[in-house]
């Protein structure tokens, strides 16, 4: 899981808390099919910020969950971290700021998750957002739900 805050940003409809049960995301322009930084397509975060191009950065959790790595896309030539320019890969810490454009986000939390299928990664993710007090109301639902789960046999 990942959570950033967008601090600062022309667009304003982006600014706040964004909150992803997965162990990397993709900040761009616009949805993108551009390959050249992940094998996978499409941002997660769309800010629509004239400098900021589709697929601009991703960060990624790294598997021992001690930071996560900042990858540019090849085409753009540095971003900011702490407000230092940096033009390669950099390793992002807990309360870090990094620059895109005129945005700028905070990275506020992150924790590798291992999953060995989709069925894992449901789970996991699964038990993420019920310890989220945010979402009390779902957890008592999904709570409902697997009780009644537990009163079907399937044979």
């Amino acid at each position: 899981m990942i959570e950033v805050s967008i601090e600062s940003s022309p667009d304003t409809e982006i600014i706040g808390k964004h909150r992803y049960y997965k162990n990397f995301i993709r900040i761009g322009n616009s949805g993108s099919d551009d390959d050249s930084i992940s094998d996978i397509s499409g941002d997660d975060i769309l800010i629509s910020d004239s400098l900021i191009i589709n697929s601009h950065l991703l960060l990624e959790i790294s598997e021992d969950g001690s930071h996560v790595l900042a990858k540019k896309n090849s085409k753009i030539e540095s971003y900011l971290v702490n407000d230092k320019k940096t033009t390669g890969h950099k390793k992002i810490k807990l309360g870090d700021t990094i620059t895109l454009g005129k945005t700028i986000i905070r990275v506020l939390f992150f924790e590798y998750t291992k999953a060995t299928s989709k069925k894992e990664t449901l789970n996991q993710n699964l038990e993420l957002i019920m310890s989220d007090q945010s979402f009390e109301k779902v957890q008592k639902i999904i709570e409902f739900v697997e009780e009644d789960l537990s009163k079907i046999k399937i044979k």
